[in-house]
């Protein structure tokens, strides 16, 4: 029998704090889960702890990659793996403490009409115990989802990917795609289908350092967290801005409710076009440089 939640660890190189994050999950209060984890090729002994964990608990299942396919396909890979009716993803940096699934869990069968359920967050550096919390998480309980919609593309930091979501829900999204912000697109589109709830206590500890979080990376490692190489990636504000349109197309709105998004997604186009624009030169630019490069990549 499938269980109740499943957990996704999509991790990389991660063993300085994989032991840490596990224990954490293995310790919940509502112990019907499976933890499914995929080390996206490590180079460290990430690999080697998963599969001690592996051998000790029956409820924890582990994948390997290959090859590192960044972090976008690994993260949509731990969900494709999962059997529940609940999904939450687990940053392998991330501290959750032990009445986080019930907490969540407990508030989704209460509201039948919310997707998401996520607690309030506190961002650490180096211990759980040192964290600040954090008060700009996101809770969107409007009965119109165009509402919702627009509430969503305020996003700060993405706490509500953390937290406890339907399946059957984040299956109708793109999931995560490699380019910047496709995790709050992600988020919008699960928005657009019901209620997102923060819940009003801390239970989720999350590492906030320049290993960790994309936005403190130089861009290579940002290249490199995505896709798995230092590729370029391209045409970054436009692939974001398509990816909120298809969110909105996904569903059915009323006349009122998408005039409403469409308001909104026009003025964001206009504030974007500058950046569309510099980075499509930018692209041509980096196009005309591998040309006169050549296949050897030498002038």
């Amino acid at each position: 029998m499938s269980p109740r939640i499943s957990i996704g660890l999509p991790c990389y190189n991660s063993e300085r704090t994989l032991e840490r994050t596990i224990d954490s999950l293995l310790a919940q209060t509502f112990a019907d889960f499976e933890l499914v984890a995929c080390d996206n090729a490590s180079t460290d002994r990430s690999w080697d702890i998963l599969s001690r964990y592996a051998e000790a608990d029956s409820r924890v299942r582990v994948y390997r990659n290959e090859t590192n396919r960044g972090a976008s396909v690994n993260y949509n890979r731990v969900f494709e793996l999962s059997r529940a009716s609940y999904f939450k993803w687990a940053s392998s940096n991330d501290w959750c403490d032990p009445r986080l699934l019930e907490a969540c869990i407990e508030a989704l069968e209460a509201e039948p009409t919310a997707v998401v359920a996520s607690p309030r967050a506190a961002f650490f550096r180096h211990e759980p115990a040192d964290a600040r919390p954090y008060s700009g998480g996101l809770d969107l309980r409007s009965d119109d989802p165009a509402a919702r919609f627009i509430g969503a593309l305020r996003i700060g930091r993405n706490i509500a990917m953390n937290g406890l979501i339907r399946s059957d829900a984040l299956r109708r999204t793109e999931l995560t795609r490699p380019y910047f912000g496709s995790d709050c697109v992600m988020v919008a589109a699960l928005a657009l289908q019901g209620k997102i709830l923060e819940l009003p206590h801390t239970l989720l500890y999350m590492c906030d350092t320049a290993d960790t979080a994309t936005s403190r990376m130089a861009a290579a490692e940002v290249r490199r967290h995505f896709t798995g190489t230092a590729r370029a990636m391209t045409h970054q504000t436009a692939r974001n801005w398509a990816g909120y349109w298809r969110a909105a197309l996904s569903v059915r709105l009323n006349a009122q409710q998408r005039w409403a998004v469409t308001v909104c997604l026009a003025k964001m186009l206009r504030w974007s076009v500058a950046d569309m624009v510099r980075e499509a030169r930018d692209a041509m630019r980096a196009a005309d440089r591998r040309r006169v490069a050549g296949p050897d990549g030498q002038a």
